[in-house]
């Protein structure tokens, strides 16, 4: 079951983010990320269940962390997210990647999720094929194995579209 986050809650750091979220899917990805088993102050990476958040699934990211050097590797892209990168990431490290290794924007957000220990929201300028979406919102959710070292990255992804534009009038002449 995922409890609402408020100010009451054990997770109540938090509560300030959720207020300031706007995007459904992430308030229902951090409410599920705050109601998980927690090793000290983060969820535990054996509490994650993909199972428990099947609407979130099309819209995720599952990394895996090394700290040494500082690394992330693609083990999960969602559906609706794999349909807006430039290609099928799954398996690969993105210090493999041009246009997201260091020192990116992607990079640095997922290096402070896992240093600060922290969630991260961002706002990423979308740079895929799909030219109607303006920018990608992330919600980055740090992961901790057990010996409390940040493990997994949980990111969930919510594209923006551009607003529609007219470009001319059309018009029909009666006769």
């Amino acid at each position: 079951m995922i409890r609402i986050l408020d100010d009451d809650a054990p997770g109540h750091a938090f509560a300030d983010l959720r207020r300031n979220l706007s995007s459904r899917l992430h308030l229902v990805g951090l409410d599920y990320w705050t109601s998980l088993e927690r090793i000290s102050d983060l969820p535990a990476r054996n509490a994650f269940d993909p199972a428990h958040i099947p609407s979130l699934l099309p819209h995720l990211i599952f990394l895996q962390v090394t700290l040494d050097p500082l690394d992330y590797c693609y083990r999960v892209i969602g559906g609706t997210v794999r349909e807006h990168l430039l290609a099928n990431y799954t398996g690969r490290w993105i210090s493999q990647i041009a246009h997201q290794r260091a020192p990116s924007r992607l990079h640095s957000n997922l290096s402070r999720a896992v240093t600060e220990r922290t969630p991260v929201l961002s706002d990423t300028p979308y740079i895929g094929t799909k030219k109607e979406f303006l920018k990608s919102d992330e919600l980055i959710l740090p992961l901790v194995d057990e010996s409390d070292r940040v493990s997994h990255l949980l990111v969930l992804l919510d594209f923006d579209r551009r607003p529609l534009q007219v470009v001319g009038r059309w018009s029909r002449k009666r006769g």
